[in-house]
């Protein structure tokens, strides 16, 4: 009789605890897998997405469209017709980061692009049907927010060119004083 009562404490106690934490494990596997395929896929499309911005490389291929290229206009680095670029890496990024999750479902994906950096936003939810069935937790889920951002155009590229022609200026009357100028505008501003 008393093993009989032994064995029921354990039953209602201790193998209740061992089906959560494998229950709890078995999730979290799912979980920290859709996490790392976020990562590598988010890295992976951020720097085809600058590519593509940058030297008009198709995203798909990784095969620079010199056609596509040349026919950019002079603005076209600081920012002046990229709103259909924009739209073609938004539809890219979705197709690549929606897909394959266990677990996991992208939510609110955005693409901004700026100046020197392209830059994808937007939510991981993790739903766990299992948790809400046995009742271990009041929710079934929780909301992540990632962001991936690569540069543009390299900052070594830029310092070339405005060394360049801050020298070229000095040749020229009254830049000096230019110059002069915008350093202090630039000092006040950081």
């Amino acid at each position: 009789m008393i093993k009989k009562a032994f064995f029921t404490v354990e039953a209602a106690f201790v193998l209740p605890l061992v089906f959560y934490t494998i229950l709890f494990l078995l999730n979290y596997s799912f979980y920290s897998h859709d996490r790392a395929k976020l990562q590598s896929l988010g890295e992976e499309v951020v720097l085809k997405a600058a590519s593509y911005i940058t030297y008009q490389v198709d995203m798909d291929l990784a095969v620079l469209r010199v056609e596509d290229y040349l026919s950019k206009g002079i603005l076209y680095p600081i920012g002046i017709g990229r709103e259909k670029d924009e739209v073609r890496v938004l539809g890219y990024v979705k197709e690549t980061l929606t897909n394959g999750y266990w677990v996991c479902e992208i939510r609110d994906l955005q693409v901004q692009t700026t100046l020197s950096k392209v830059r994808i936003t937007g939510k991981l939810e993790a739903v766990f049907p299992s948790a809400k069935l046995f009742g271990i937790l009041k929710k079934d889920g929780f909301t992540v927010p990632f962001c991936f951002e690569e540069t543009i155009f390299s900052r070594e590229e830029k310092t070339r060119l405005l060394e360049v022609s801050i020298n070229l200026g000095k040749k020229i009357k009254g830049v000096d004083k230019a110059v002069q100028k915008l350093k202090e505008l630039v000092a006040k501003m950081k």
